[in-house]
Protein backbone atom coordinates (compact mmCIF):
# COMPACT_ATOMS: atom_id res chain seq x y z
CA UNK A 1 0.00 0.00 0.00
CA UNK A 2 1.21 3.44 -0.80
CA UNK A 3 4.50 2.51 -2.91
CA UNK A 4 5.43 0.20 0.11
CA UNK A 5 6.38 -3.48 -0.31
CA UNK A 6 5.42 -4.63 3.04
CA UNK A 7 6.27 -8.74 4.30
CA UNK A 8 5.17 -10.16 7.28
CA UNK A 9 7.57 -11.29 10.19
CA UNK A 10 9.70 -14.08 9.09
CA UNK A 11 13.08 -15.14 9.60
CA UNK A 12 15.92 -12.45 7.58
CA UNK A 13 16.48 -15.37 4.95
CA UNK A 14 12.71 -15.88 4.17
CA UNK A 15 12.04 -12.57 4.19
CA UNK A 16 15.14 -12.31 1.23
CA UNK A 17 13.88 -15.10 -0.53
CA UNK A 18 10.23 -13.71 -0.56
CA UNK A 19 11.80 -10.44 -1.97
CA UNK A 20 14.06 -11.98 -4.66
CA UNK A 21 10.89 -14.11 -5.78
CA UNK A 22 8.87 -10.92 -5.47
CA UNK A 23 11.92 -8.99 -8.22
CA UNK A 24 11.45 -12.23 -10.68
CA UNK A 25 7.93 -12.38 -10.56
CA UNK A 26 7.15 -8.56 -11.16
CA UNK A 27 10.32 -8.36 -13.77
CA UNK A 28 9.29 -11.05 -15.39
CA UNK A 29 5.85 -10.02 -16.33
CA UNK A 30 7.00 -6.39 -17.29
CA UNK A 31 10.11 -7.34 -19.04
CA UNK A 32 7.75 -9.82 -21.30
CA UNK A 33 6.56 -7.48 -23.82
CA UNK A 34 9.10 -5.22 -23.93
CA UNK A 35 11.82 -7.73 -24.01
CA UNK A 36 9.80 -8.98 -27.70
CA UNK A 37 9.50 -5.29 -28.86
CA UNK A 38 13.36 -5.04 -28.87
CA UNK A 39 13.79 -8.58 -30.50
CA UNK A 40 11.75 -7.21 -33.62
CA UNK A 41 13.84 -3.71 -33.41
CA UNK A 42 16.90 -5.54 -33.86
CA UNK A 43 16.27 -8.38 -35.38
CA UNK A 44 17.28 -10.98 -32.58
CA UNK A 45 15.92 -14.65 -32.49
CA UNK A 46 16.45 -15.21 -28.63
CA UNK A 47 14.84 -18.42 -27.55
CA UNK A 48 13.52 -17.21 -24.50
CA UNK A 49 14.29 -13.69 -22.17
CA UNK A 50 13.71 -14.93 -18.56
CA UNK A 51 14.58 -13.46 -14.74
CA UNK A 52 16.81 -14.73 -12.64
CA UNK A 53 19.99 -14.90 -10.83
CA UNK A 54 23.01 -14.54 -12.19
CA UNK A 55 25.41 -13.97 -9.59
CA UNK A 56 27.72 -10.88 -9.90
CA UNK A 57 26.36 -10.46 -13.79
CA UNK A 58 23.77 -8.35 -14.89
CA UNK A 59 22.69 -10.64 -17.84
CA UNK A 60 23.59 -13.29 -20.03
CA UNK A 61 22.96 -14.82 -23.72
CA UNK A 62 23.51 -18.57 -23.89
CA UNK A 63 24.17 -20.30 -26.58
CA UNK A 64 21.41 -21.59 -27.99
CA UNK A 65 19.98 -18.20 -27.56
CA UNK A 66 18.49 -17.97 -23.74
CA UNK A 67 18.64 -14.09 -22.73
CA UNK A 68 18.44 -13.80 -18.77
CA UNK A 69 18.89 -11.22 -16.74
CA UNK A 70 19.40 -10.50 -13.38
CA UNK A 71 16.46 -9.74 -11.06
CA UNK A 72 18.56 -6.97 -8.80
CA UNK A 73 18.81 -5.23 -12.54
CA UNK A 74 14.93 -4.04 -12.25
CA UNK A 75 16.17 -1.96 -9.47
CA UNK A 76 17.15 0.62 -11.33
CA UNK A 77 15.93 3.15 -14.28
CA UNK A 78 13.91 1.18 -17.39
CA UNK A 79 16.75 2.74 -19.33
CA UNK A 80 19.54 0.81 -18.03
CA UNK A 81 16.91 -2.52 -18.04
CA UNK A 82 17.28 -1.67 -22.06
CA UNK A 83 20.72 -1.57 -22.22
CA UNK A 84 21.60 -4.53 -20.69
CA UNK A 85 18.86 -6.53 -22.61
CA UNK A 86 19.61 -5.28 -25.75
CA UNK A 87 23.93 -5.74 -24.81
CA UNK A 88 22.71 -9.12 -24.26
CA UNK A 89 20.56 -9.92 -27.57
CA UNK A 90 23.49 -8.24 -29.47
CA UNK A 91 25.38 -11.41 -28.27
CA UNK A 92 23.13 -13.63 -29.63
CA UNK A 93 24.97 -12.78 -33.36
CA UNK A 94 28.28 -11.00 -31.87
CA UNK A 95 29.62 -13.30 -29.21
CA UNK A 96 32.74 -11.00 -28.33
CA UNK A 97 32.86 -7.73 -27.71
CA UNK A 98 34.66 -6.89 -31.07
CA UNK A 99 34.03 -4.01 -32.74
CA UNK A 100 31.01 -5.72 -34.74
CA UNK A 101 29.11 -5.61 -31.04
CA UNK A 102 30.18 -2.30 -31.14
CA UNK A 103 29.21 -1.20 -34.19
CA UNK A 104 25.27 -3.00 -33.53
CA UNK A 105 24.78 -1.72 -29.92
CA UNK A 106 25.42 1.14 -30.96
CA UNK A 107 22.81 1.38 -34.08
CA UNK A 108 20.44 -0.14 -30.96
CA UNK A 109 21.09 2.05 -28.93
CA UNK A 110 23.06 5.68 -29.76
CA UNK A 111 23.60 6.45 -26.10
CA UNK A 112 24.74 3.12 -24.77
CA UNK A 113 28.00 4.50 -23.79
CA UNK A 114 26.26 7.07 -21.05
CA UNK A 115 23.80 4.15 -19.52
CA UNK A 116 27.31 1.96 -19.32
CA UNK A 117 29.00 4.46 -17.60
CA UNK A 118 25.23 4.73 -15.25
CA UNK A 119 25.13 1.24 -14.74
CA UNK A 120 28.67 1.23 -13.10
CA UNK A 121 27.88 3.93 -11.06
CA UNK A 122 24.17 3.19 -10.24
CA UNK A 123 24.55 -0.64 -9.71
CA UNK A 124 27.53 -0.23 -7.00
CA UNK A 125 24.25 0.45 -4.72
CA UNK A 126 21.49 -2.26 -5.90
CA UNK A 127 20.84 -5.31 -3.13
CA UNK A 128 21.77 -8.30 -4.19
CA UNK A 129 20.07 -10.40 -1.78
CA UNK A 130 22.51 -10.53 1.04
CA UNK A 131 21.32 -10.62 4.09
CA UNK A 132 22.31 -8.55 7.41
CA UNK A 133 21.25 -9.34 10.56
CA UNK A 134 21.82 -6.96 13.49
CA UNK A 135 22.46 -8.84 16.55
CA UNK A 136 20.50 -6.74 19.28
CA UNK A 137 22.53 -4.61 21.84
CA UNK A 138 23.92 -6.84 24.62
CA UNK A 139 23.78 -5.48 28.17
CA UNK A 140 26.68 -4.89 30.30
CA UNK A 141 27.09 -7.97 32.31
CA UNK A 142 27.03 -6.22 36.20
CA UNK A 143 30.77 -7.09 37.76
CA UNK A 144 30.76 -8.70 41.03
CA UNK A 145 32.84 -6.89 43.77
CA UNK A 146 36.04 -9.11 44.79
CA UNK A 147 36.36 -10.81 41.34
Amino acid sequence: PGGRLCLRSMPPGDGARALIDWYVRSASAWLAPRGWSWTERIRATPSSIAVRDLGRRWGSAGQRGAVALHWALFQLPPALVDYVLVHELVHLDEPHHGKAFWRRLDRALPDYQQRRARLADLGRHVWLGDVYVREPPTSPVPSTPGT
